[in-house]
């Protein structure tokens, strides 16, 4: 039963790049802060200003039937592309309907929307995504803008809430527990290493409840065995130390006044040694999609690896001063294990993600994921032929409507008809031998980020990015519900539902409803999907600097 929780509000993320993107910030200045960018390829060595032709801007399908019709049409389907006033025109309009919906004691459910089985939910994954959503519109923004105050403050906020429920002394069990299953080293990580896969009541929670005060609450039963989660979440902590916007040794303290364990040993100190201990880089976990469980899941390793790197610049940049680090147990060489994660972590990615033109594999099983993508925004040093691995596997998923998570014959979650299917609990479709998997809306903006952050890199030469990435962006508005929804849906072989979806939105994905009518592609009962909302916020952040560099001089952005 759903839990009617209180303290709910809507945070904007569009305001702050509206106004920055034309050089009107709020505070009637064309000055902003530096802006970071989230993650960044591999330092060591510059991208060719020739990518690797992967793909061409012509290859890549909009579907008519979502943009007929639709008030963004005219930028979707214009040949040249997207100018700073025009996407300011386009942020006005979806401003108040893109936004992140949060409770003020720090939940955030996946989906807002009543009929969704996301709305009692909130993952780790995308709450880490919707904090750096917040950071990266933050940063753009000028420093005495009550916009930024509120998205810094805000971020503060839920990061301190969600640190302070793993520290809570039963959950922080859940990391701790791991490190006191022998006095022999080897095999405590042994046993480690099985207690991961076996005791699932027993993990670091990757989903949690939404209690009735608007706060996180326990959900045990659940698979979590997520590695990707609890590496985009250190992630999201180290980042945002790293940029400034929070203060790890003070949370630190705060977080000890509610657990005098914190006072021995750090939560994040804590987590970094949990991945060491399971062997993150050779565990078996269920990935994004919480389902079909493999080992070095490229994903997952790929995330828990750019979180170690992050720690690492937080530690080098203060040279490991306890007087300015978070707490270290003296019994815990972090150090150590931190460089022990990053070469095991690479060792997989460079052999799941390669180098020499062959596509990447997420796992021996599927090796066309579109879960790779992740790896572009949780980006761990990959060099440009790692990411164009990538983009040959996230390609392959790629229809007019989205991008399937996985191929057609594999994927039935919100496929084709699922909602018509009485035993599908509201969520499953039968596969076919013409069966078409549902098409996410989550991708396209991550893949405009990529092309945005190369066009940034090269300082405006590499224009065939920027192309890549405008018509990424139009994908990602024309994904826009272009009205209102009503929906039925059997959840049980004996109760349908109708599902309300608002305009305005980017659903969770797309599926195929084929009967005697005819067939026609709509937005599912998770709609609007927060976490897309989050990477949208972060494609803009990118594409409003791009703007900014692109405009800046008629030489910027001119073929050679």
């Amino acid at each position: 039963m759903a839990v009617e929780a209180t303290g709910r509000r809507n945070i904007p993320l569009l305001r702050t790049a509206r106004n920055v993107v034309t050089g009107r910030n709020l505070a009637g200045t064309s000055t902003t802060r530096s802006a970071p960018s989230f993650s960044s390829t591999n330092p060591g060595r510059a991208n060719s200003l020739v990518p690797a032709k992967i793909i061409t801007p012509d290859k890549i399908p909009i579907a008519r039937e979502l943009t007929e019709g639709h008030w963004l049409e005219g930028y979707i389907t214009k040949s040249d592309t997207i100018s700073s006033s025009e996407l300011e025109r386009i942020l006005e309009t979806v401003e108040s309907t893109i936004h992140i919906t949060l409770y003020e004691n720090g939940a955030i459910p996946a989906s807002p929307n009543a009929a969704s089985e996301y709305r009692d939910g909130s993952w780790r994954r995308d709450n880490a995504i919707m904090m750096i959503a917040f950071m990266l519109a933050s940063s753009i923004e000028i420093e005495t803008s009550g916009d930024r105050s509120e998205l810094v403050q805000r971020v503060k906020r839920e990061l301190t809430e969600m640190a302070k429920y793993d520290n809570d002394p039963f959950h922080r069990g859940h990391f701790t527990s791991f490190f006191f299953l022998s006095s022999d080293p080897g095999e405590n990580r042994r046993r480690a290493k099985e207690k991961f896969v076996k005791d699932v009541s027993g993990l670091p929670r990757a989903k949690h409840s939404i209690n009735g005060n608007g706060g996180l609450g326990e959900y045990s039963d659940w698979g979590h065995h997520q590695l990707d989660s609890i590496g985009a979440y250190l992630y999201a902590y180290f980042f945002a130390a790293n940029q400034g916007i929070i203060d790890l040794k003070e949370l630190d303290k705060t977080l000890t006044e509610q657990n005098s364990e914190n006072a021995e040993d750090s939560l994040f100190s804590v987590a970094l040694h949990f991945l060491n201990e399971i062997e993150y880089w050779d565990e078996t976990d269920v990935g994004p999609w919480e389902s079909r469980p493999a080992n070095k899941r490229a994903s997952s390793v790929g995330m828990c690896l750019a979180a170690l790197k992050e720690a690492k610049k937080y530690f080098d940049n203060r040279n490991w001063d306890p007087e300015k680090i978070i707490k270290i147990s003296h019994s815990v060489n972090l150090r150590q294990i931190i460089d022990k994660g990053i070469e095991n972590g690479e060792a997989v990615i460079n052999e799941r993600v390669p180098s020499d033109g062959r596509p990447a594999i997420e796992t021996n099983d599927i090796p066309s994921d579109s879960a790779l993508a992740f790896l572009l925004l949780f980006n761990p040093e990959l060099n440009e032929a790692q990411e164009n691995a990538i983009l040959q596997r996230v390609y392959e998923n790629m229809g007019e409507y989205g991008i399937r998570r996985m191929g057609d014959q594999i994927d039935a979650f919100m496929g084709e008809n699922y909602a018509l299917n009485p035993n599908g609990q509201g969520k499953w479709s039968i596969i076919h031998s013409e069966h078409k998997a549902a098409q996410w809306t989550l991708f396209d903006p991550i893949l405009a980020t990529h092309y945005y952050k190369k066009y940034l890199k090269s300082e405006g030469r590499d224009i065939e990015s920027f192309l890549l990435a405008d018509k990424h962006l139009k994908r990602t508005l024309s994904q826009i519900t272009k009205h209102d929804y009503e929906i039925e849906q059997f959840v049980s072989p004996h109760e349908r539902i109708t599902v309300k979806i608002p305009v305005g939105v980017l659903p969770e994905a797309r599926w195929k409803r084929k009967d005697e009518h005819g067939e026609t592609w709509l937005p599912n009962t998770n709609s609007p999907l927060q976490m897309a909302h989050g990477v949208f916020a972060i494609m803009i952040a990118e594409a409003t600097k791009a703007l900014q560099l692109k405009e800046s001089s008629p030489m910027v952005g001119t073929a050679a």
